[in-house]
């Protein structure tokens, strides 16, 4: 897909915002009209906020706008019959509070994230579900709203009751109309009757979990509609509901009795089911297959639908989402150009960081000590975790990573040091869930773009028996223009910048943070002498196919760029490994068309997709 005009992405963010003027409405409106590709675009913008009814309802003036705009859409459009129905209600219901008025980031990526929990009304209307997501036939039926609760909380989550904003707590029931809203790295358990549950959270940019009730003949039931989200948990047999469907854009699964996961974005959707049989239906065919216990099932561009056995991957080794901008391949439809950067000479040479300035990487044990992990600033304990006595922060940047014994989080820490009461301290400490995106919609991690010191780090063994995933890269500051499309000084998946990068980075060129560049598909791999095998054809062939993303920066150096491997690759490095990696360093590109709708490109991947995770309960 091609990048959207600045011009179209500056009045969607205006329009959004509610802060657009009948002229920006009107040019907005002649834009949509004149250009297909912009209409579907802004068809999913509007899809994945569920935006239409939230923000729309009830306001003739932006209701006109939209029915102009949709009108031009062609008849075919799946999104065109979800704007239609949104908008036939719009002239028969009261206006809702505008709670989703968020800027766009870029291209379509927004500010915050929400997990949205919608339950049937008693007001003879259906429930609105996430517009985009399919809802089957059939009354909606009244829930008990003390009969699902929130168990539990992790990062911010806030609750919507009536246009009233407020912290969730652990233990809140959910009445009709309210919503859970969260940022990128939150996540909320959901406890229904009978004791089935969900975690449920967001992915690599704003989405929502919408729970809906439904009449069946085996009595009431529910529904979760995943938009850019993920659900994992169990559904108890005979828990006295009927249907248990989880639902995405592409996919839907009919649960009973079974423990699974599924995430879903725009293009994509993920069953895995550690326990019992789920049938995966696609929906753009209705084709089904079968998906039993230790297996799993892909909807996506390029993938055959059928049941893989799970080879149970360890998310402390090779970590994120198969959804992640860090897993996912470079795909067929990537476009490539040419670097512009005044300030960035990738003939300069690269240095891999292994010995400092990187991210040791310690699972502990269950047996470990607990250690209290105190804060520079406030010199108060923010975490507490098991580690191990011999972790070690680099010796660059007192960089640290401990995964903790279950291998759900690691927490990353930067300037991190021992005490001598035994405890560590740090300036900075995330809490990063290894079976999200490892990317966010604001700032959580260990890297100055505000993701994940995980993502792209080179992990031990990787250079022997292969790189399943994107790298990451570091330039000098002045290699960075600090006015990215959409008026940010990043792109998506990035999320943050250094301090006063207007100051700090250059001014032209295409290369921004979070920038995803990669050697072409046309490239042989042996004309850039890193052989056929060894260390450094893996890392070019990870440049290739999943390519790398900048994450970092640095002050002036010898070298053009940095990667980064964990230290106990330090063995595996050999003494000529950057020399070798220049050539493919040179023949890097700038991947133009990466983005939250469009990961890598799009289209068919030029590797499988990561495999499932191992069982969460184990």
């Amino acid at each position: 897909m091609a990048a959207a005009p600045p011009r179209f992405e500056a009045l969607t963010a205006e329009y959004l915002e509610g802060a657009a003027s009948a002229a920006q409405r009107e040019e907005l409106a002649e834009l949509l009209r004149a250009d297909p590709a912009l209409q579907a675009r802004f068809v999913e913008i509007c899809r994945v906020e569920g935006l239409l009814q939230a923000h729309f309802a009830g306001a003739e003036a932006e209701a006109a706008f939209v029915r102009r705009a949709m009108d031009a859409l062609p008849a075919r459009d799946h999104g065109n019959r979800t704007v239609r129905g949104v908008m036939r209600r719009i002239d028969r219901a009261p206006k809702p509070a505008a709670w989703l008025r968020w800027a766009a980031l870029g291209a379509a990526a927004l500010l915050l994230l929400g997990v949205g929990v919608w339950l049937g009304r008693n007001t003879g209307q259906p429930a609105v579900p996430v517009p985009g997501v399919p809802v089957p036939p059939g009354p909606n039926v009244a829930v008990n709203a003390q009969a699902i609760t929130v168990a539990s909380l992790e990062g911010p989550v806030t609750l919507l009751r009536n246009g009233a904003r407020a912290p969730a707590k652990p233990g809140d029931t959910l009445a009709q109309g309210d919503a859970l809203l969260t940022a990128g790295h939150g996540r909320a358990r959901l406890v229904f009757p009978g004791g089935s549950q969900f975690d449920v959270a967001g992915g690599s940019q704003p989405g929502s979990v919408t729970i809906q009730a439904e009449a069946s003949a085996e009595g009431a039931g529910y529904e979760l509609l995943l938009a850019h989200a993920s659900a994992e948990g169990a559904v108890t047999r005979g828990a006295g509901h009927g249907n248990f469907v989880i639902r995405t854009a592409l996919a839907e699964a009919r649960v009973t009795g079974t423990r699974l996961r599924i995430s879903a974005d725009a293009g994509s959707a993920r069953l895995e089911v550690y326990e019992g049989k789920v049938y995966f239906t696609r929906l753009a065919d209705k084709q089904a297959v079968p998906v039993h216990a230790n297996e799993y099932a892909d909807v996506a561009p390029g993938v055959t639908l059928a049941a893989q056995k799970s080879t149970g991957r360890d998310p402390a080794l090779w970590p994120f989402d198969a959804r992640s901008p860090w897993n996912v391949p470079l795909g067929s439809n990537a476009a490539y150009a040419d670097e512009t950067s005044p300030g960035l000479d990738l003939g300069n040479g690269v240095l891999t960081q292994c010995a400092e300035w990187t991210h040791p990487v310690y699972l502990a044990a269950a047996g470990d000590p607990e250690v209290r992990l105190i804060q520079n600033s406030t010199g108060k304990e923010i975490f507490r975790l098991r580690a191990p006595a011999g972790a070690k922060p680099d010796s660059g940047g007192g960089g640290l990573i401990v995964i903790d014994p279950q291998r759900r989080y690691a927490l990353e820490m930067n300037q991190a040091f021992w005490r001598g009461d035994g405890n560590l301290q740090a300036a900075f400490a995330s809490r990063v869930d290894l079976r999200g995106c490892g990317v966010y919609s604001e700032p959580n991690g260990g890297r100055v773009f505000g993701g994940s010191a995980l993502g792209g780090l080179i992990r031990k063994g990787e250079l022997a028996r292969g790189i399943p995933h994107a790298l990451a890269l570091s330039v000098t500051h002045k290699a960075l223009n600090a006015n990215a499309p959409g008026g940010k000084a990043f792109v998506w998946p990035a999320c943050d910048t250094m301090s006063n990068p207007q100051g700090r980075y250059g001014s032209a060129g295409n290369v921004y943070m979070g920038t995803l560049l990669a050697i072409p598909p046309d490239v042989k791999l042996e004309d850039l002498g890193v052989g056929t095998s060894g260390p450094a054809y893996e890392a070019a062939k990870a440049l290739q196919d999943y390519g790398a993303y900048v994450v970092e920066t640095f002050t002036a150096s010898r070298k053009s760029v940095f990667l980064f491997a964990e230290s106990a690759c330090a063995p595996e490095l050999p003494a000529d490994f950057d020399a070798k990696l220049q050539k493919a360093i040179q023949a890097l590109k700038v991947v133009t068309n990466n983005g939250p709708d469009a990961v890598g490109g799009g289209g068919t991947p030029r590797r499988p997709l990561a495999p499932s995770f191992k069982d969460f309960s184990e």
